[in-house]
């Protein structure tokens, strides 16, 4: 879309793939972190811990991507 919205040949049009975030799995729900989480918020808030997903991004996908298990929260 962008070589055809520039219309030229003499423009190159490269990616940029030195900023690309690691292909990474999900956070595991039955690790012994997420339910020490679970029973905080449970204990605190008297709330439920439910795995969503947000738009927003952090870091935590290059260390999920080594293994690590990872965890935000969002109030």
């Amino acid at each position: 879309m962008i070589r055809k919205v520039i219309n030229d040949p003499a423009v190159d049009v490269v990616p940029n793939v030195t900023n690309q975030r690691p292909g990474a799995p999900p956070s595991r729900i039955d690790s012994d972190a997420f339910h020490a989480i679970e029973a905080a918020y449970s204990k605190i808030y008297g709330a439920v811990t439910l795995p969503v997903m947000l738009t927003a991004a952090t870091d935590m996908a290059f260390l999920r991507a080594k293994g690590v298990q990872c965890y935000g929260e969002s109030e």
